[in-house]
């Protein structure tokens, strides 16, 4: 079951309003808040006196069991604490899944893909790669490649994430069925340019495959996410910090 605790938002026009922000989800059994993370609009609050939106930020358990998902979502600005989010994960899980739970769940378990990620933009990404049956390690080291060979800059401020996987729309359908070929796909990443604006970097799935069939791919998935649970590159750039005082009140 989902379970949800009732907050307060202070909007900046000074109106105060009740809402129920998310704190574990057990997504297969709620769809529609699935489809919200990926419409992005999940935990997007609109406040009834001026219609400001706010997009509340908080720690989240989203299990999906029969796609094997076990991920801890910490608050997008946690990064920097990462070594005691990760071990809030990995306790959380040896309780639920193997410390308390009956044989046909620690099985279950054995399956999970775990993933430690801050942010719903960063699970909208995780849902939107599974989804379309990719690794999320490539999808990270492809990041890299990408911003090193366009001569760019890697910085954890910027937002640079996986937002679609679609066909190519310049291929036709001849040349898409040609010899049982599979589809062509693009993919379509949102990443932050140098003027601050957020657009849109298109690129073929082949430098996918590629990166994917490159014979030191383990090694170097272990060389950038040595912990295994938390697969994002901006853990590369971010230095680790004594983890913050918790807060007081849930208000936002």
């Amino acid at each position: 079951m989902s379970t949800f605790v009732p907050s307060t938002i202070a909007c900046r026009c000074g109106k105060r309003y009740d809402v129920e922000v998310a704190n574990g989800l057990h997504i297969s059994l709620r769809p529609d808040l699935r489809q919200k993370i990926l419409d992005g609009t999940f935990h997007r609050f609109f406040c009834p006196a001026c219609g400001m939106t706010t997009m509340i930020d908080a720690m989240i358990a989203f299990t999906d069991f029969p796609r094997r998902q076990w991920f801890t979502i910490a608050p997008s600005h946690g990064l920097p604490w990462r070594r005691t989010w990760l071990e809030l994960a990995r306790a959380s899980f040896q309780a639920t899944m193997v410390d308390n739970a009956p044989e046909m769940v620690v099985g279950w378990g054995r399956e999970m893909t775990r993933r430690l990620m801050f942010g719903l933009a960063a699970l909208r990404e995780k849902l939107i790669i599974a989804d379309a049956g990719l690794d999320d390690r490539v999808v990270e080291l492809m990041k890299i490649q990408i911003v090193r060979d366009l001569r760019g800059e890697l910085s954890p401020s910027h937002y640079f994430h996986l937002v679609a996987v679609r066909p190519h729309e310049r291929r036709s359908r001849e040349d898409q069925d040609e010899g049982g070929e599979r589809e062509a796909l693009d993919l379509s990443f949102e990443r932050t340019h140098p003027d601050g604006l957020i657009r849109e970097l298109v690129l073929p799935r082949r430098i996918y495959d590629e990166l994917a069939h490159q014979p030191e791919l383990e090694k170097w998935i272990d060389l950038a996410f040595p912990d295994g649970l938390l697969i994002d590159h901006r853990a590369m750039l971010v230095p680790e910090a004594d983890p913050p005082a918790a807060a007081a009140t849930q208000e936002y």
